[in-house]
């Protein structure tokens, strides 16, 4: 697959991805203020998981999620800043020369990289045991915020009398859920919904 290839495909799946958060924030916009939130709260990262528990009364759970995934966050940023580090500490040594045949040697032998990367020398705090707590805790919280999506969604669902499978739904396609639940499916007349004030 050549490099043109590589970029049309980016731009035609760039639209696509860009559409379907699009309509997964005018759902949960409308979801929200449906059940007397303001709309605006859907546009706030983890705030709108701890409204969208409210909408279903699992508020405590939309915080275990909202932290879970603020924890999943701080991984994935410690994992960019370790890789951005990994990489600038590499193109600085002139002790080798990255070529397509050294990436060939590291996919055969990964303690070449560790042993021309002063970077993760031994007694760094970048070393290879920091590496593993840092890919370890990435997958733990990535499991948690993914049960807590699971179990906060599936409650929102049976909240609004639908049937169990649309969890599915939710977790493979979500801009089609929040769609449904905001404009088909909206059970937001029951009494009580409305009246929980607008924190």
């Amino acid at each position: 697959m050549n490099d043109y290839t590589t970029v049309q495909q980016t731009i035609n799946v760039n639209p696509v991805t860009g559409i379907l958060n699009l309509l997964s924030i005018v759902g949960l916009w409308k979801i929200f203020e449906d059940n007397g939130q303001k709309g605006w709260k859907s546009i706030i990262p983890f705030y709108a998981d701890v409204i969208f528990g409210r909408t279903c009364d699992e508020e405590s759970l939309g915080k275990k999620l909202a932290i879970s995934k603020a924890i999943l966050t701080l991984f994935a940023l410690a994992f960019v800043f370790f890789f951005v580090f990994l990489i600038a500490s590499t193109q600085s040594s002139a002790a080798f020369e990255i070529t397509e045949e050294y990436l060939t040697q590291i996919e055969n032998n990964p303690e070449l990289f560790v042993q021309n990367n002063p970077a993760i020398a031994s007694g760094s705090p970048f070393s290879p045991m920091f590496m593993l707590i840092l890919s370890l805790g990435f997958i733990v919280s990535t499991i948690v915020s993914l049960v807590y999506y699971i179990k906060l969604h599936y409650r929102f669902t049976l909240f609004n009398n639908a049937p169990g499978w649309w969890i599915a739904v939710w977790i493979f396609i979500p801009s089609i859920a929040y769609i449904y639940f905001a404009f088909i499916h909206n059970n937001y007349n029951i009494p009580g919904i409305t009246e929980r004030g607008n924190n």
